[in-house]
């Protein structure tokens, strides 16, 4: 879709100056851009921007913002329409702080709605076109030959369309369930991009403060939203580490450490090979004082914990994994429990007959 709506970063600068650090630009633009795409697809929209020539006024940059299908289902007024709220809605979320808001989020979902209307009326259109396509192609198909006719083979063949209904149906990203709240300022994704963006600009201090706004093609532009450096520190994250997570694992062990000492182990584990601490000093002794042996294909059923953290575009990554205890070592179908296993096994049984007895009173 070809419109002159924009989006605008506006670049407050000391001493009315209109030049900035190209670096420090670029960084930003890709860490905002990265963003509000990411916000708009979860919102169930792909949309792409094209750049535009910066003016002075401090420094503003400009994008174009288009979808990234073909919109002929809806009109010029409604696609711009729809962009503007998809926008306007990923400006409010940006700038939202890191936290709980039942307002941004309602309006997250009703956005969310929308766009999933627009994309229903964009599959309905295909299909259409598509079955148009087949009639015309049939009428076009050459008929049977007469007994009298050049040899079969040298007729053209016109291709069968394949069947796309199924594709064309295709749900845009979203939610699984449309009532559920997105809560997308509270995003991993949009809180290490909005951390990436103003960590570049606390470090500048040409920038006195930032702001956003939207510009529809035919209407009003939207208030901009000015950031003042005072609060740029406030939407730096204080860590990139991520909680643990624990997870009840088969892992299968390729290689044993059998010596004191903190050298870690080796295994497979969801299909991929891990080097792990073992955790389980019981378990591990036994190992190093050969009570334990392994041999190929000996496996260990455990509870496994996964340390991550957020890399540069946001996503969890895992840094580290650790076995904290081991319940039982598996080999050629023989299953051997350890100490720390049965007393989970007993523990587990103690708390299923408390429940029991509970609902008996109840």
């Amino acid at each position: 879709m070809g419109n002159g709506s924009r989006l605008e970063v506006h670049y407050y600068l000391t001493d009315d100056l209109h030049t900035m650090d190209a670096l420090v630009r670029n960084r930003c633009e890709a860490d905002f851009l990265a963003a509000v795409a990411y916000i708009a697809e979860s919102l169930g929209a792909r949309v792409h921007f094209e750049a535009t020539v910066p003016t002075e006024g401090g420094f503003r940059d400009f994008w174009q913002v288009a979808f990234d299908k073909d919109n002929r289902a809806m009109s010029v007024n409604a696609l711009v329409a729809l962009l503007t709220l998809l926008i306007n809605q990923a400006v409010a979320t940006w700038n939202a702080p890191p936290r709980p808001n039942p307002e941004l989020e309602r309006q997250q979902i009703e956005i969310n709605h929308l766009t999933a209307k627009h994309m229903r009326l964009e599959n309905e259109r295909s299909e259409l076109e598509i079955k148009k396509l087949e009639r015309d192609l049939a009428k076009t198909e050459t008929p049977a030959p007469l007994a009298s006719s050049p040899d079969v083979s040298e007729r053209t063949v016109v291709p069968k369309i394949p069947d796309q209904t199924s594709a064309s149906r295709e749900r845009p990203k979203g939610n699984a369930d449309e009532n559920q709240p997105l809560g997308l300022q509270m995003d991993p994704k949009v809180n290490k991009r909005r951390s990436n963006f103003y960590k570049q600009l606390v470090t500048y201090e040409r920038v006195t403060a930032v702001g956003f706004r939207w510009l529809p093609e035919n209407g009003p532009p939207s208030t901009e939203r000015i950031v003042p450096r005072s609060d740029f520190n406030g939407y730096l994250l204080q860590t990139d580490v991520l909680p643990p997570e624990t997870f009840d694992a088969v892992v299968e062990i390729v290689s044993p450490v059998i010596t004191q000492g903190d050298m870690l182990w080796k295994g497979r584990w969801n299909g991929q090979t891990i080097s792990f601490a073992m955790d389980d000093k019981a378990f591990k002794a036994e190992v190093i004082y050969k009570k334990m042996a392994f041999q190929h294909g000996d496996s260990i059923r455990c509870e496994l914990e996964t340390e991550r953290k957020l890399d540069e575009g946001g996503n969890a990554k895992v840094t580290a994994y650790r076995v904290l205890t081991v319940y039982e070592k598996m080999a050629g179908g023989e299953v051997q429990e350890t100490p720390q296993g049965r007393r989970r096994r007993h523990e587990a049984r103690y708390a299923d007959s408390q429940a029991d007895m509970f609902r008996d009173a109840v």
